[in-house]
């Protein structure tokens, strides 16, 4: 058996109530763009009618999800479980049936369920399946059970370092280290590492990040093939403003198809106005130079 915290063992009783968590669990598959079609409480069956807690669909599986307060799983919970479990399935049919618990599970565990064909959502599935969700939830009991398991995570840290980083011009040179940080972690490997403030052969058009781009197969020799992406031209701003029609076209003045490539992407703390959107299409429609928009709250 495993416990989520020391307090957990001094004690036997599970200290957290299944409505809550039950409550915790619909609101990450709401907030999580893989699921769809969420509904709570659904009868299953013919003669027999029962009800399970969560009806999902993910990625378009259909997906029936037992919810359990349980901080640890002994014989006896695990027996019971399996058994009601059991009785779902028979019901469901051919759609996918998990059991989400809030401890952590052993491998030998995990495998008799999945014997059973039923997923184990534990402390560390949730984690890392529902890690920007759990950040941006911010719920003053179960951030705090999951955050142990966040913060072994590269890209969960980075995420923390962002947020202490101010928009603005007071702190653009820390938040461009910092997006040296996150393209490195995001991209590299396939990609090689970033180089920054770099201009053109010009001297006149700077951009914040080129990535080389020497891939062979997969997306980015796609991009290569497609756009003359040798290079990945990123620009990172920490505006406090959104992003406007001169910012992109600055992107635009740099993307060359017989220098960089024709591929750039503006990373930003504030959203592209209607004049940015605009040119993005203008200089695609016209020029096929593509630029994407990647901003704050899709990270």
């Amino acid at each position: 058996m495993v416990y989520i915290c020391p307090e957990c063992n001094n004690s036997n009783k599970d200290l957290i109530r299944e409505i809550d968590f039950l409550n915790y669990i619909e609101a990450l598959l709401e907030q999580n763009v893989e699921f769809s079609e969420t509904k709570r409480d659904v009868l299953i069956g013919n003669n027999t009618k029962w009800r399970i807690d969560i009806f999902t669909k993910d990625r378009g599986t259909e997906l029936f999800l037992e919810i359990s307060a349980y901080t640890f799983l002994d014989a006896p919970r695990i027996y019971d479980l399996v058994n009601e479990l059991t009785i779902y399935q028979k019901e469901i049919h051919n759609s996918n049936l998990a059991i989400a618990v809030l401890c952590v599970v052993s491998e030998d565990t995990k495998r008799y369920f999945a014997q059973k064909q039923i997923a184990v959502w534990d402390i560390d599935y949730i984690s890392k399946r529902f890690g920007k969700e759990i950040i941006k939830l911010k719920h003053p009991i179960f951030t705090k059970l999951f955050i142990a398991n966040l913060d072994k995570k590269p890209e969960i840290k980075l995420v923390k370092k962002l947020e202490l980083i101010k928009p603005g011009r007071a702190e653009w040179s820390l938040y461009q280290k910092l997006m040296n940080e996150i393209l490195t972690t995001l991209f590299c490997p396939p990609l090689d590492n970033p180089h920054y403030e770099i201009t053109d052969d010009f001297k006149i058009n700077r951009r914040d990040f080129i990535i080389p781009n020497y891939c062979e197969s997969g997306f980015w020799a796609y991009m290569r093939d497609q756009y003359s992406a040798d290079f990945i031209i990123i620009d990172a701003k920490n505006y406090s403003k959104k992003v406007q029609k001169r910012d992109v076209l600055q992107v635009s003045n740099y993307l060359k198809k017989h220098g960089a490539g024709l591929f750039g992407i503006i990373i930003s703390r504030t959203e592209q106005d209607l004049s940015a959107s605009l040119t993005i299409r203008e200089v695609w429609a016209i020029q096929r130079k593509l630029i994407i928009g990647h901003f704050q709250e899709r990270f």
